[in-house]
């Protein structure tokens, strides 16, 4: 399968040749939407400030502090292991931008109002 993100005239007339020149007489399934990015670099740092933090102030790792705010702010899934069920948190590196900065909203919200940790 081929991924393009196009951007400007010159590439999106790129994706527009592929598609010209594929084979009429064979079937294609063509998604075209919106590219959404991911959470950008500076966000990321910023979160994981605000982590260092917590885990400072409350005596865990970074990473003990990413789980527990995952698992506290973004929408488990279920997976079932041998017959059984287990909750897991959704990836934070998933998120588009958007998203991972209503999220970090909650965590920093979080510090504050829980930890008194100010941002």
């Amino acid at each position: 399968m081929t991924q393009k993100v196009a951007y400007g005239e010159a590439s999106l007339q790129k994706v527009a040749s592929i598609i010209a020149a594929l084979n009429p007489k064979v079937e294609w399934r063509i998604d075209i939407r919106r590219h959404v990015g991911r959470r950008s670099l500076s966000q990321n740092k910023l979160y994981f400030a605000v982590l260092t933090e917590m885990a400072n102030e409350t005596g865990h790792t970074k990473d003990e502090m990413h789980d527990a705010m995952k698992t506290k702010f973004l929408p488990q899934q279920v997976v079932s292991v041998a017959g059984e069920d287990v909750y897991i948190p959704a990836s934070s590196a998933k998120l588009d931008k958007m998203a991972f900065a209503e999220y970090v909203d909650k965590v920093i919200a979080f510090a504050a109002s829980e930890l008194g940790i100010q941002v």
